[in-house]
């Protein structure tokens, strides 16, 4: 087998520029792709150095994996979103999407966080990085969006926007503040 880390290492390089450059071009959902792909290979192994997460562990005399379920994730995202809030004013809106919104999370689902913004300054694929997940219960996917961002999904309604806006667990809700212009 062939190695390729210097493939894989051009990637990491190139994938931040895609995602910026799918934003300044307004295809948010395909920066969303772009960045989420670069944010995976930076999170996980900082994760793991810092702290693993309160993530799920198997009995030492069982085969059996516990996870946690939607009320103790709820919980979770509700106080972290409260402690959120109260450090950063910037903060408009706080959901979570997917399975654990849906109720058909399973082992192994993580947590899809939505935050709205006023504004950043940061790279959309560099806003997450800004947010510290490491009290939730499950891995989370976390995607930062500005106002200004949302609004242009929204009056394109766009799909992350549509599924946000049904299926949706708003824990910080001012989406009249982010009324679509």
């Amino acid at each position: 087998m062939p190695n390729r880390a210097r493939d894989w290492l051009r990637q990491a390089f190139v994938d931040p520029e895609q995602a910026e450059d799918a934003r300044r071009a307004g295809r948010h959902e395909w920066a969303c792709f772009a960045a989420h792909k670069e944010l995976r290979t930076i999170t996980t192994d900082r994760s793991r150095a810092r702290r693993p997460f309160g993530m799920p562990v198997r009995s030492s005399r069982s085969s059996v994996l516990k996870w946690p379920d939607r009320e103790t994730v709820d919980r979770a995202i509700r106080e972290w979103a409260a402690a959120v809030t109260r450090q950063r004013q910037d903060v408009l809106a706080i959901a979570y999407v997917g399975s654990y919104a849906r109720g058909d999370w399973g082992v192994g689902s993580d947590v899809d966080l939505l935050i709205v913004v006023a504004a950043s300054e940061q790279p959309f694929h560099r806003r997450a990085l800004e947010f510290d997940t490491r009290a939730l219960p499950v891995p989370p996917d976390v995607l930062v969006y500005t106002i200004a961002e949302w609004r242009t999904m929204a009056r394109g309604e766009g799909r992350l926007w549509r599924v946000a806006e049904q299926e949706g667990v708003w824990v910080k809700d001012a989406r009249d503040e982010i009324e679509v212009c």
